[in-house]
């Protein structure tokens, strides 16, 4: 007789839910999905009105949540949990897009653990109704609980009429198995009895000696007690064989009972399960028939959909591309402007250079006019008119939010009180200039002339300057001699970061806490590279014995200076010496490895010198 359905759950049951977390979700649009999830109970196939949504866990592909749901469950045997995740973050799903799997669990399962929780872990699938570009991964760990009120424990008539009788309680673990044969029969030979009993405790009286058949009554009377009593021992133990064999025997009959119980509820269940399944299929196939029919249905409106996104994407790709022609127009009309304002500026530098060639010219030539005229003898004296003073004005740092910036110097306390100025220099705070300028200064004025040098706006506002330097403070500084410069001469040098100071500042003389050998970071400074060439005849500095850099020498040099800072004290890198095809000239001999030289792949061994800070060296000979 095949085993009954299971009833049906009583109304008022529900299924706890509590959500634990999920691991190894999918990807979604290229990146890690904020995961929701939405539960519901289905019966039969129809979704229930009530559900319960998740928060969503932002960015991971394991998400904890350790929420928990309760849904109402109007028939167990019918009905199926429902948990489908998606992906919170996509800006604009279309359908399914965003969809990332499911879980589905057939309550039925859960009707013999009533009122038990269960944590178990669950395979995300993809599910048969909803395709994704992607297929689900991961898994996720549910726990769960079927709820079923108190009053509805006791079974109705009719489920009482077809519920199977309780089997047995199972028997404890010392008594074996029973084996499937019948009860052996009662008329089997009762067991053997024991041997002999040894004389009973009490002895019977001996007979008496005077009473010869007394005695032997009394004997006889002993003796057929010790016989029933051995008869009656007999009937015991065949009475507790028989207790014994009943007992095995019902616990085999109550084992058969379990076992066939159990078949039957396992039946049950796998009928159960079938019919589940059976809905469950049959649910599905109706959702695939109404999807494709939504499918067919909605073509002529995806059709015109699409054609009007084609047209949208033709529109915006039109506007790009005349977006593009239209910045390339302006990109060459900017660059053409550009190099038209280069050429202004180039044309400007180059005549503001000549010009101030000329006033140097002129300078040095009053210079030594001067002289010349104060002279006893009347004799000119170009020697003492030609003192130099040559200024190189590399670049500042700290100049606070300006760009367009023009640094002027001059050498005040002489009769020609004009100044130079640099060209305009792009590049707020930290300007780059690199040009060098050349101030005639007789012998006399050493004393009472200072070096200036400001930073103006390209409008010609002031901005910052650097403290007076006294030009009789340069004689203090790198004392060196060339072959080629002031004819072997000493000739004077200070290569420094000088502060700059507000403008209503820069008049006070400069000292030794204004100037550094080095830039500073963070602090504003301005580099200058300041040359005192005095006049030959000038006796107070007459040149030092031996003065000259020759071949020969380098070697020396590079023993003393350390690698990196090879090139004599201009720190350059270039090693000078005789040039090997004219005797007139000089020539560079050797790069140091890593020096400035080196680096900027502009000078090459061979090259021959030129010019040493505005002053023409090619004519005189060397040594």
């Amino acid at each position: 007789m095949a085993s009954p359905a299971p009833a049906a759950l009583p109304e008022g049951a529900s299924i706890y839910v509590k959500v634990v977390q999920g691991k190894d979700l999918r990807n979604h649009l290229g990146k890690e999905p904020t995961v929701s999830m939405l539960l519901r109970v289905s019966v039969a196939g129809q979704a229930q009105t009530e559900v319960c949504n998740s928060a969503p866990v932002p960015a991971g592909n394991s998400p904890k949540w350790n929420q928990e749901f309760k849904l109402p469950v109007p028939d167990a045997t019918k009905s199926q949990l429902e948990v489908t995740l998606w992906d919170e973050s996509d800006p604009a799903p279309e359908k399914y897009s965003h969809f990332l799997g499911e879980v589905l669990l057939n309550l039925a399962k859960l009707a013999p653990y009533k009122g038990h929780y269960i944590e178990q872990v669950f395979h995300i699938k993809q599910g048969k109704t909803i395709p994704t570009a992607e297929q689900a991964t991961g898994s996720l760990t549910l726990g769960l609980r079927l709820d079923i009120p108190d009053e509805a424990a006791a079974p109705t008539p009719a489920a009482a009429a077809t519920t199977p009788p309780a089997a047995a309680p199972t028997p404890p673990a010392a008594v074996p198995s029973p084996v499937a044969a019948a009860p052996a029969p009662a008329a089997a030979a009762p067991p053997s009895p024991p041997a002999p009993a040894a004389a009973p405790a009490q002895s019977p009286p001996a007979p008496s000696i005077t009473s010869p058949k007394s005695g032997l009554a009394a004997w006889q009377a002993s003796a057929a007690g010790q016989a029933s009593a051995k008869a009656k021992a007999m009937v015991s133990r065949d009475i507790e064989g028989e207790k014994k064999a009943e007992e095995e025997a019902a616990l085999r009959v109550s084992q058969e009972a379990e076992m066939k119980a159990a078949e039957s509820k396992a039946k049950a269940e796998e009928l159960a399960r079938q019919e589940v399944e059976a809905i469950t299929m049959q649910a599905e196939h109706d959702a695939q028939a109404k999807m494709l029919h939504e499918r067919e249905s909605a073509q002529p409106q995806q059709q015109a959909k699409d054609d009007e996104e084609a047209r949208r994407v033709h529109a915006a790709e039109q506007q790009r591309i005349e977006a593009l022609h239209a910045d390339a127009v302006k990109a060459a009309q900017d660059k053409a402007a550009e190099e038209a304002r280069a050429t202004s500026e180039a044309l400007h530098a180059a005549k503001a250079h000549a010009e101030r060639e000329a006033a140097q010219s002129s300078t040095l030539a009053a210079a030594e006019k001067a002289m010349s005229a104060a002279s006893p003898t009347g004799a000119a004296t170009p020697a003492l008119a030609a003192a130099r003073v040559v200024i190189a004005v590399i670049e500042a740092q700290g100049v606070p939010g300006m760009d367009g910036l023009v640094a002027k110097v001059a050498v005040e306390g002489r009769a020609d009180t004009s100044a130079a100025q640099t060209r305009v220099a792009k590049g707020a705070e930290e300007p780059f200039w690199n040009e060098k300028f050349v101030f005639g200064v007789a012998a006399g004025d050493v004393d009472s002339t200072a070096i200036a040098a400001d930073v103006f706006t390209a409008e010609g506002a002031p901005v910052a300057g650097i403290r007076r330097v006294p030009v009789r403070t340069l004689l203090q500084g790198q004392r060196m001699s060339l072959p080629t410069v002031n004819q072997g001469k000493d000739i004077f040098c200070v290569d420094a970061w000088f502060d700059l100071v507000a403008p209503a500042d820069t008049t006070a003389p400069a000292d030794g806490a204004n100037m550094a050998s080095a830039k500073t970071p963070g602090r504003p400074q301005m580099h200058l590279r300041m040359t005192y060439i005095p006049a030959a005849g000038d006796s107070a500095l007459s040149p030092r014995s031996a003065p000259r850099v020759l071949a020969h020498q380098t070697t020396a040099l590079r023993e003393k200076t350390p690698i990196g800072h090879l090139g004599g004290p201009a720190d350059v890198g270039i090693m000078l010496g005789p040039h090997a095809q004219d005797p007139n000239a000089a020539a560079v001999h050797a790069l140091a490895p890593g020096g400035p030289a080196e680096a900027a792949g502009t000078v090459r061994v061979g090259d021959t010198l030129l010019d040493v800070d505005g002053y023409d060296v090619s004519g005189p000979p060397i040594g």
